[in-house]
């Protein structure tokens, strides 16, 4: 076993019946059985250009600007980590100031510090070590207090965990100083395409979101795109001219295949999947919440196919691996005292009832060992201390990259 390599053991997770509650969100299902040494090829005749879409690779851009809103929609094959870097040198000048939300992921900070940019930092509420959305009055607060012409605002919607932000009234106030704000919705691509789903970004008044594909929807690992609204602050064709910087010059058509895979997939599947989908959830939602060994987090203020619960008595890493070893379930990831599941439209009924009775079994053991009353999320008092004290920012990002520099200890 020690020496298999990656592609047996790909095949050997593929025959198993290991349920994935974690992307991407295809969930193996439905992935065609292509050798994708046959499609995979580079800019020949006939196939157009990822970086100068003209053809095919446009109709493809279109598809997708039509499930979100009439956008502009720009492919990416590099993930939602090029998004986030094209649309930040698109939004911010070299030298420029952005608000960036104390969440944000690490390519929004890495943007930051080739951009060589000044940055100021909105801190999203937390809870239970858990990251909530960003409060419209914080926002405002670091506006208005920050003596610099700030050029954009970047914040996480949805956050890892699911929570939402008042991406309307944001965008307004951002919109009123003449701030874009840009939205690294890499967890939420499929917002805005059905009535049960929040809305997507760009009808609330975002000036770009950045969705990855694979999260969320039925696309390969990679596939990502860029929304940017028709009312957007900074022009489509910068983001553009930095997606070329920073996307790969030669674009795997396996991957832009996978995308376009996606796109037939959420046609055909229509309202109906989600509809089902969503009822699938609640009928989870209501078995579960009532329990009192295991805690379901509610999902008001938050996307509702994010499932976060934890169990009394356990920490996350040891309820993560009993769904592993005894239920054969593998979720995303776990953190202090809590484990998240992602769901998604090609979540299988049988899938989300094994998640279901396997969070059953564990309650009433817990319930019958000892009834423990329930632990918080996360082990979080050092983290929230940290969190919660607002340092004075002495260096810039760029800055600190050329200092020298001694680890401590957290604490």
């Amino acid at each position: 076993m020690a020496n298999t390599g990656l592609k047996d053991k790909l095949k050997q997770l593929s025959g198993s019946d290991m349920y994935p509650f974690h992307m991407p969100g295809h969930k193996r299902q439905g992935i065609s059985d292509e050798d994708p040494c046959f499609m995979d090829i580079t800019e020949i005749e006939g196939f157009d250009d990822l970086h100068y879409p003209k053809g095919i690779l446009k109709d493809l851009e279109d598809r997708f600007s039509k499930m979100y809103g009439g956008a502009e929609v720009i492919l990416s094959v590099n993930g939602s980590t090029a998004g986030n870097l094209a649309c930040f040198f698109a939004a911010v000048r070299g030298g420029g100031q952005a608000v960036i939300a104390r969440n944000c992921h690490k390519s929004v900070y890495n943007a930051a510090t080739i951009r060589e940019c000044g940055i100021s930092y909105v801190y999203p509420k937390i809870e239970d070590g858990l990251f909530l959305g960003v409060d419209i009055d914080d926002i405002k607060d670091v506006i208005d207090n920050s003596g610099e012409k700030i050029d954009a605002v970047f914040i996480t919607h949805p956050t890892y965990e699911g929570y939402l932000s008042d991406i309307s009234g944001i965008s307004k106030f951002c919109h009123s100083k003449g701030i874009a704000l840009i939205c690294d919705c890499a967890h939420g691509a499929h917002f805005g395409l059905d009535k049960s789903v929040p809305d997507n970004p760009i009808s609330l008044g975002a000036d770009a979101a950045v969705m990855s594909l694979h999260k969320t929807l039925p696309s390969l690992t990679q596939t990502a795109c860029i929304a940017v609204s028709q009312n957007a602050l900074f022009s489509s064709e910068e983001v553009r001219r930095y997606m070329h910087i920073f996307e790969s010059s030669s674009p795997s058509y396996v991957l832009l295949s996978g995308i376009e895979e996606c796109a037939d997939r959420i046609e055909d599947m229509g309202q109906q999947a989600f509809e089902k989908y969503d009822k699938a959830l609640d009928e989870i939602y209501d078995e579960l919440l009532p329990l009192t060994g295991i805690r379901l987090l509610p999902f008001e203020g938050r996307d509702k196919g994010k499932l976060v619960f934890s169990a009394a008595g356990m920490d996350g890493k040891k309820l993560m691996d009993t769904l592993r070893g005894r239920f054969h379930l593998e979720c995303e990831m776990w953190e202090g005292r809590y484990v998240l599941a992602m769901t998604g439209v090609c979540d299988t009924k049988e899938g989300l009832n094994r998640l279901k009775n396997a969070l059953l079994s564990i309650n009433d053991e817990i319930v019958n060992k000892d009834g423990n009353n329930l632990s918080l999320y996360a082990d979080n008092d050092i983290f929230e201390d940290i969190y919660k004290r607002r340092h004075e920012v002495c260096l810039s990002m760029f800055e600190t990259e050329r200092r020298n520099k001694e680890k401590v200890e957290l604490k």
